[in-house]
């Protein structure tokens, strides 16, 4: 987690250090990346850095979250309109997701996100515990409650589990783009989604039973 004195500098000068962040991590992998090319972009001295992380790992993991914890906001804006539904919700918002993977503004980010977890490679984030299911503890108790109820759930390990699967598809569907990304140099989006939906189908026939 960013020192408080990353959160007192100017709003211009977190995101110009965030967003020189975001190319350094874009263009690099992980192992290449260095402070000195990020400070240089972000037009800071390398002591000042130091007063904002404590080092490369911290301000990945600070980055990595916040990209990661806009996309679930965004889903639970979608919650009410969705009626509390997870299997309407990742119907609506998985396939959007897999576009802004793969073909987004931040795409070139997430697929050297996606190349470290493909080969094995991802640093251990020690001060950043990302959890990427898609719903478990983002949610506020009413919420929870809402979909446990509209599915019909028994207790908070069948609200885990029905995650767990969600995420399990979800990330199916990553895996087979990025490889297909690797082999080929497209993702085939329209295949993806049309398995995600397919998979999703299954899981929410199987919960209802």
């Amino acid at each position: 987690m960013p020192k408080q004195t990353f959160f007192n500098l100017p709003k211009e000068k977190r995101d110009r250090i965030i967003a020189a962040a975001k190319e350094v991590f874009s263009k690099n992998s992980y192992e290449e990346a260095s402070i000195n090319q990020i400070v240089k972009l972000a037009q800071i001295p390398r002591g000042s850095f130091y007063q904002y992380f404590e080092d490369k790992d911290d301000l990945y993991g600070y980055l990595s979250s916040q990209m990661f914890l806009r996309m679930i906001d965004a889903a639970r804006q979608k919650l009410p309109e969705c009626d509390y539904d997870p299997f309407k919700l990742s119907e609506q918002i998985l396939p959007s997701w897999l576009e802004e993977l793969f073909t987004g503004e931040d795409s070139s980010f997430y697929y050297r996100r996606l190349e470290m977890f493909h080969r094995r490679q991802m640093p251990h984030l020690k001060r950043q515990v990302l959890d990427n299911r898609l719903l478990d503890n983002c949610l506020s108790d009413e919420e929870m409650a809402k979909i446990t109820a509209k599915v019909k759930l028994g207790d908070a390990s069948d609200f885990d589990f029905m995650v767990q699967c969600i995420s399990m598809a979800f990330y199916n569907s990553i895996r087979a783009g990025f490889i297909n990304y690797e082999a080929t140099g497209d993702a085939n989006l329209d295949e993806l989604k049309a398995e995600l939906l397919r998979n999703l189908n299954y899981l929410e026939v199987g919960f209802e039973k």
